[in-house]
């Protein structure tokens, strides 16, 4: 409601102001979803998106399973612990691709909530007037 009544009353240069800056800073949903698909193990769609955790917990968990599966396909162990790291890798190649295929339904909710938070920040600016 607070966000209406502000809104009301900013003056034609302002509310041009705050369009313009929401316009240039908003995410969206075509480059996310692209990066959902062409990079969505390495978690850069939820960098993209604000969610830094996840998307570097991702990263990590990506990087992990492609050295364990490099380290055994490399045969530089040749022991009975080949078969627990390979079965560690695909097991966690798999949670990745759950993760991301989950993500492809969550990424419009977390891409309004991102949006919104973007345009209340600006509107708190102008309002502030620290953004003319």
């Amino acid at each position: 409601m607070q966000e209406q009544q502000i809104e009301q009353e900013l003056n034609w240069s302002q509310q041009r102001a705050l369009d313009n800056a929401y316009d240039r800073n908003k995410k969206s949903m075509v480059t996310a979803y692209l990066l959902a698909v062409l990079f969505g193990g390495l978690g850069i769609h939820r960098l993209y998106l604000g969610r830094n955790r996840t998307g570097y917990l991702m990263f990590g968990i990506c990087l992990l399973s492609f050295f364990m599966r490099a380290l055994v396909s490399s045969g530089y162990q040749n022991s009975d612990g080949d078969a627990l790291c390979e079965y560690i890798a695909y097991s966690m190649m798999f949670a990745l691709w759950i993760w991301i295929i989950i993500d492809l339904f969550l990424i419009p909710k977390m891409l309004r909530k991102l949006n919104a938070d973007l345009a209340a920040e600006l509107r708190k600016g102008i309002s502030a007037g620290t953004m003319v």
